[in-house]
Order: C-alpha cells, then sequence, then structure tokens
C-alpha cells in the first residue's frame, strides 16, 4: 500500500459502491498542533466502507495539498479521518481550489481559527458537517483506508 505523499494519475470519477456517510452536525475543537489547523470533531458521523462503520474524529488542513492529480499540486486539501472500532484509518481527502470569497463565510471561520491554543467552538455558526464542504454534485470522492 502506498503512503502519502501519492500522486495520483489517470484519476477518473466514478460512484462509489459500498460507501455511505453519515455525518451531523457538530461543536468543533479547533487548534493549531505546530503542522496544521485541525479540527476534533463530536462523535456521532460515521463514514461505512465494505460494511465496515468508521467514526469521524478530526479534519485538518495541508495547504499547498498534499497530494497531487496527475502531479498538479492544489491550494488546499481536506482530510477527513476516521477511524474503526479496531482502530484502522479511512481517510477522506478533498482537493480544494479558491472562488469567489464570501465575507459571511470568512469571518465565521476565521473568528474560531486559533494562532495557537485550543478552542471550543460550540456556537451555530460553527457548527458543520462535512458534506456541507464539498457537495455530491461538485466533487469526486477518493477514499484511502489504511
Amino acid at each position: 500500500m502506498e503512503q502519502s505523499p501519492i500522486d495520483l494519475t489517470d484519476a477518473e470519477a466514478f460512484d462509489l459502491v459500498g460507501v455511505q456517510t453519515n455525518y451531523q452536525p457538530s461543536a468543533l475543537t479547533i487548534f493549531n498542533n505546530g503542522h496544521t489547523v485541525q479540527a476534533n470533531y463530536d462523535a456521532g458521523s460515521t463514514l461505512v466502507v465494505n460494511g465496515v462503520t468508521y467514526e469521524l474524529a478530526q479534519f485538518h488542513f495541508h495547504t499547498p495539498s498534499e497530494h497531487t492529480i496527475d502531479g498538479v499540486a492544489f491550494p488546499m486539501e481536506v482530510h477527513f479521518v476516521h477511524r474503526s472500532a479496531d482502530g484502522d484509518l479511512a481517510v477522506i481527502g478533498v482537493m480544494l481550489v479558491e472562488g469567489k470569497p464570501t465575507m459571511k463565510r470568512s469571518r465565521r471561520y476565521s473568528q474560531h481559527c486559533p494562532a495557537r491554543r485550543a478552542i471550543r467552538a460550540p456556537s451555530r455558526e460553527s457548527q458543520s458537517t462535512p458534506a456541507r464542504c464539498c457537495p455530491p454534485s461538485k466533487c469526486s470522492t477518493r477514499i484511502a483506508v489504511r
């Protein structure tokens, strides 16, 4: 099995069979771990891959992207890290590109982005789900289970 970083070559979008998500809104514990900004997620959101259930534990960002597609890096990549009861990981990586900024969303997220210390962001404005980051109609998903 290949480990990070990976250059995905000849990638094609396709419907994933045997994969189900059940993401719930969550308060976030956001912190800068010195390597990236990470948001820990409350229990209750799951990913099922081929009958194995993985709980969403956290998501974090890489800039530029950790992985490439046909040798091309993206401005940012978010990793949604899931853990099974046996401790195995399933990570969904989403490549992000720059778009038109929306001040409302920028203010909402930047007020919760810590410089160094952990904060708990329980307000309704900070609650989100991974599905809001990447609506099915606008992205293709690649899943790596390790």
